[in-house]
């Protein structure tokens, strides 16, 4: 199907129908089609299911967010020490270096659901796998106050390297789905 026979399609099926298409589809495979099409209608798209049902698009919106923020990369491994580069968490999870410890958590738990190797078709679980395995250990060297110490030590203090407020996938998803 063309790029505008979707968009077409997006825009004109009724939303019961477009919520089987999200309900019977790995969410990985389709967060790929979505992302070629133009972000409003992705919005508009998430903002039509979720009138119906919410729990349908989280897996999808927080995988097209969070996809959509990596295509602006920041440095995901920065500095050394003993010569190993040392992970940004900050950037791996996608959170501005001062988040709150709620938004932490919210972003780990809806980045964790949305890279469940299950959603994702037989071909793409083994990136699901290895970035769930990422997102885990980033979460896990700052979701205690002395481990973001830690962390927040060992990574250099340069502003650009790590997510904005306005760079928020969080914020986005959060906004559809509450």
């Amino acid at each position: 199907m063309s790029r505008a026979s979707q968009m077409q399609f997006l825009e004109t099926a009724p939303p019961e129908k477009l919520l089987q298409i999200f309900e019977e589809s790995y969410a990985g495979d389709l967060v790929n089609i979505l992302l070629d099409l133009k972000r409003a209608a992705v919005r508009q798209l998430f903002e039509t299911i979720g009138k119906v049902r919410k729990r349908a698009i989280a897996e999808a919106a927080t995988l097209f967010y969070y996809r959509e923020y990596l295509t602006n990369p920041l440095p995901l491994k920065v500095g050394t020490e003993a010569g190993v580069a040392i992970p940004n968490y900050y950037a791996i999870l996608g959170i501005p270096r001062d988040a709150a410890d709620e938004d932490l958590k919210q972003a780990h738990k809806l980045l964790s659901r949305a890279h469940d190797p299950e959603i994702f078709s037989q071909p793409l679980r083994k990136l699901a796998e290895e970035r769930l395995e990422e997102i885990n250990d980033a979460f896990s060297n700052l979701k205690t106050r002395e481990k973001r110490a830690k962390a927040d030590r060992l990574l250099p203090n340069v502003n650009y390297l790590y997510p904005r407020r306005e760079q928020s996938w969080l914020e986005a998803v959060t906004r559809l789905i509450e």
